[in-house]
């Protein structure tokens, strides 16, 4: 990304007339595929400073949950914590993008030519695809610690298969983008419609398998999710033994499961129902970016001591991180911990 002074220095002072002499002299880097009229300043704002304010405050949830579960180990299982930490990382990857790519071209007209502006916009589709696998992780290792127990068991027994689930999503994402890169399909931010867009790129197979994907998985996560709740309500000892935050924990990410099927459903079809409309560029990021946001939000409502440790960190400011020792809980710390295995071992053996 690079501004051009003689550009620059040709262009009057004033804000709204400067990005426009910008834009319109830049003109030439940008394929004329994507559009030819630049957006005025108050189309730049209404796209942009609703984006800006999302991004912020879902950098601010995951960095507090990302704290929450560094200091309050005893709040989920050791297998458990790295999904959700491989969670955390890829939506904060997720929103840098929007933050030295999307909004710099959004607000201030930032000037980046190929191949920089496909090289710094392509991480938002490789981010975006991390965050889907990593939930569908999750969901299967949420499966087959309910119904396939001893298969569970084994594979968290050796310190290889533990990080086999919570690295696959990475690797997968990262070849796919780089591959679907390499043949001519990768994504840009385009300054005409202010969104990010595969526009002026050849698809080929990925442009019908990445929309075959975004409700695949999201339906193959809602499945699982139905398949352990009938699983579990189906056996009655089990169900008896179960506490109610088990169940909570099930609905947290069905909850998740539908929240991404339904981005999924809207980013595919809203430039279709809408065109290039504003409307439709500050939808698609907003959705994408609220995207980011389910797990921390999701984890708050239904997690007891995630949201005491939150709140407690919000009263301070967000600057120090709580112990649970200072928190008023009724359980302590090695109650916690101990009843926690306790708990899913009295499943586990009741199901077997």
């Amino acid at each position: 990304m690079s501004w051009s002074s003689s550009l620059a220095e040709s262009c009057p002072s004033d804000f709204h007339a400067f990005v426009r002499c910008i834009s319109m002299q830049n003109s030439t880097s940008v394929p004329l595929c994507m559009g030819s009229i630049y957006p005025n300043i108050e189309e730049r704002l209404f796209v942009g400073l609703p984006v800006l304010v999302l991004s912020l405050i879902s950098t601010l949830l995951n960095v507090t949950l990302f704290r929450i579960l560094l200091v309050q180990k005893s709040f989920l299982d050791a297998n458990f914590r790295r999904h959700v930490f491989s969670l955390i990382f890829s939506c904060l990857g997720y929103i840098s993008v929007n933050f030295y790519c999307f909004l710099p071209i959004v607000l201030i007209g930032a000037i980046i030519p190929d191949p920089w502006l496909i090289i710094l916009a392509s991480p938002n589709s490789s981010f975006f695809q991390t965050i889907q696998y990593s939930n569908v992780a999750i969901s299967i290792d949420r499966f087959m610690i309910f119904c396939l127990p001893k298969i569970h068991k084994s594979m968290v027994s050796h310190q290889i298969t533990r990080y086999i689930l919570v690295v696959l999503p990475w690797v997968f994402s990262t070849l796919i983008v780089v591959h679907s890169s390499a043949i001519g399909y990768y994504k840009r931010v385009n300054p005409y419609t202010l969104k990010y867009t595969y526009e002026c790129s050849r698809g080929g197979i990925y442009e019908s398998l990445l929309f075959i994907f975004g409700f695949l998985w999201p339906s193959f996560m809602f499945f699982l999710y139905l398949v352990i709740f009938i699983f579990i309500c189906l056996r009655k000892a089990a169900m008896s033994m179960m506490k109610r935050s088990d169940l909570l924990f099930i609905l947290q990410f069905f909850i998740i499961s539908m929240l991404q099927l339904f981005s999924s459903l809207f980013f595919n079809f809203a430039p279709k129902l809408m065109g290039d409309s504003q409307w439709d560029g500050l939808l698609m990021t907003f959705f994408s970016t609220l995207n980011t946001m389910n797990n921390p939000i999701v984890m708050v409502l239904f997690q007891q001591r995630v949201r005491i440790s939150f709140i407690a960190m919000a009263k301070g400011g967000f600057i120090r991180s709580v112990s649970l020792r200072k928190l008023t809980v009724a359980t302590p710390v090695t109650d916690i911990r101990t009843n926690h295995y306790r708990r899913h071992a009295s499943i586990i053996g009741t199901l077997q």
